[in-house]
């Protein structure tokens, strides 16, 4: 089960993404594993991927939440 700080680091993760995210430039990450998922995002037109910047597309923008939930989920 989740303990609380499992749920902290979370949605402290989340924030981080849907603030990076909302702005056109996007943002820089290091993990590896937020990168690999972001990449999959980039082949479905969601995201684009400059080195470790991640920015969204017009159609990533559509589906802002969905996007940080998935890149979230890689972080914790």
């Amino acid at each position: 089960p989740l303990g609380h700080e499992d749920i902290d680091a979370r949605a402290a993760a989340e924030e981080r993404l849907l603030g990076g995210l909302r702005l056109t430039r996007g943002l820089e990450v290091a993990e590896a594993g937020v990168l690999d998922e972001a990449a999959q995002l980039e082949r479905a037109g969601f995201t684009r991927l400059d080195g470790r910047r991640i920015a969204l597309t017009g159609r990533g923008q559509e589906v802002l939440n969905e996007v940080v939930t998935r890149l979230a989920l890689r972080l914790v």
